[in-house]
């Protein structure tokens, strides 16, 4: 999920925003770190997966370890400090299975089946029953956690058992608990069944064993909840799409990969409709075959193909789609990156990081708060891997 502004601003508890954040400072799993014999560059390799937030970036090694970096106003790096950071680093957790990045917080399970989160908690989104910021990683009374997933200013997790549990605000009603009262505590939403969760920026999806979505939270102006209406919903509703593998919601647009590899998205259109313009508040195909998954952003889209390529659509402004250019390259149409051997991939609001099958990652776009994780805060249009110096 990911914002509109640029430069993040305090949002209000009260109302709903349009911040230009990236769910990719957030979302990026960790890295591991090689050392290249002869010299003092080493090459982050082995990623296990990575996961963008607004302006930062984290990603999970192979041996359970945690790395971060981008922008850390409110910890949302998770590394005992508020300094911003253009190279990935550790964080004080071991053991972690994943990992999920929003707009100023992050969560990562263990493989332990415990959840902690970290970073801004004015809403109560880390789940921790206060709603003071944590600049480290933080344990919530919460046990057998599958999976999790971060959004603007609420989280949701999946437990092994297929219940689902949400927190933080709930304006629109995003945490599916069937009201709109915000909770600082971790609530069990009105499902079950649940396989997988993607939190966006006041809607929420889940797809279940059945090949089903369904969706809730904030739908108005945009039908982001893909139930054919313009109606917010408390509790889920299922959309209008079966046989799905997997969804990612972000800022008021949804997008599913299907079991037969197409891609159907609906919501805000960011290009996958052809013309930028109008919203579909029901399922609508996009021009791309063979898909294995799909990840939203702001403004823009990425998918990862099946033969290992990446394709990505949308806005372009700052060389997010990763093609080699910025000006007036807005595309309609899903563009082949010239980037293979591709695991997985993650997009924030501006920028976009791919793990690939040699455990290296490469990312690209905008670039401001260090959110690529290459040394230095300058954006880049292609993708560009990952390094950093020791001294």
């Amino acid at each position: 999920m990911a914002t509109k502004n640029k430069k993040s601003t305090k949002k209000s508890t009260k109302k709903l925003s349009f911040r230009k954040t990236s769910p990719l400072k957030m979302l990026l799993a960790v890295v591991v770190v090689s050392a290249v014999a002869g010299i003092g560059t080493y090459l982050l390799t082995r990623s296990h997966a990575a996961t963008a937030g607004a302006n930062s970036t984290c990603a999970t090694k192979t041996d359970g370890t945690l790395w971060c970096w981008g922008k850390n106003d409110k910890g949302q790096l998770g590394i005992g400090n508020n300094i911003d950071q253009n190279v990935p680093t550790q964080l004080y957790i071991a053991g972690v299975a994943s990992v999920s990045a929003g707009y100023t917080h992050s969560c990562a399970t263990k493989t332990d089946g415990t959840l902690w989160c970290w970073g801004g908690n004015w809403n109560g989104q880390l789940g921790i029953n206060s709603y003071v910021d944590k600049n480290v990683p933080t344990q919530l009374y919460i046990a057998g956690v599958a999976s999790v997933s971060v959004g603007d200013d609420h989280t949701c997790a999946t437990k092994t058992d297929g219940t689902l549990w949400c927190w933080g605000l709930n304006d629109a009603g995003q945490l599916g608990i069937g009201s709109n009262t915000s909770s600082a505590v971790p609530k069990q939403a009105k499902i079950t069944g649940v396989r997988s969760v993607s939190s966006g920026s006041a809607h929420t999806c889940a797809t279940k064993s059945d090949g089903t979505v369904w969706c809730w939270g904030y739908n108005k102006s945009f039908g982001a909840l893909g139930t054919g209406d313009f109606t917010n919903s408390n509790v889920p509703k299922q959309a209008k799409i079966t046989g799905v593998k997997s969804v990612s919601a972000s800022f008021f647009s949804t997008c599913a990969t299907k079991t037969d590899g197409t891609v159907w998205c609906w919501g805000h259109d960011i290009g996958q409709f052809g013309d930028f313009n109008p919203a579909s508040n029901v399922p609508k195909q996009v021009d791309i075959a063979g898909v294995k998954s799909v990840a939203t952003g702001f403004d823009h889209s990425c998918a990862t193909k099946t033969d290992g390529t990446v394709w990505c659509w949308g806005a372009n402004s700052y060389g997010q789609l990763g093609i080699g250019t910025t000006s007036n390259t807005n595309s309609k149409v899903p563009k082949q990156l010239y980037i293979a051997g591709v695991a997985s991939v993650a997009v924030g609001s501006y920028h976009s990081c791919a793990t690939k099958t040699d455990g290296t990652l490469w990312c690209w776009g905008g670039n401001w708060n260090g959110q690529l994780g290459i040394g230095n805060n300058t954006s880049k249009i292609v993708p560009t891997q990952l390094f950093f110096l020791w001294k």
